[in-house]
């Protein structure tokens, strides 16, 4: 039976100046809560139920990259979710993901579609 709860990750000693930390959160129940901006961009997949977030009236996909976002939200799941982050540091996922643009994310979510097309 799974439980709820958070777990959190130093990453590796390569990635430090890269990636502050990781964590995962996992939960077999529906889940709602408020969030606060931490100031750094995240890359966040969803292994199973993705969040919803009203203040944007958009869920998350798969795969998405979260900019500087500069506001609160509330999330909110009906089904399990199971979900890891990597939390980078402000200045570092430009270096990582190799785009000069990414500043144009700062305060938005990206979703990302990585189906692959017929």
């Amino acid at each position: 039976m799974m439980t709820s709860g958070f777990r959190f990750y130093k990453p590796c000693q390569q990635l430090r100046d890269y990636i502050r930390y990781y964590w995962i959160f996992e939960s077999n129940r529906p889940t709602e809560t408020y969030t606060f901006p931490i100031g750094c961009p995240q890359i966040i997949f969803h292994k199973k139920s993705a969040l919803y977030i009203p203040e944007l009236s958009t869920k998350q996909d798969k795969l998405t990259i979260s900019g500087q976002v500069n506001f609160s939200s509330h999330i909110s799941a009906t089904d399990n979710i199971e979900m890891i982050v990597a939390v980078f540091h402000s200045y570092a996922m430009s270096t990582f993901l190799m785009s000069p643009h990414l500043y144009s994310i700062i305060g938005k979510y990206l979703v990302m579609d990585w189906r692959i097309r017929n």
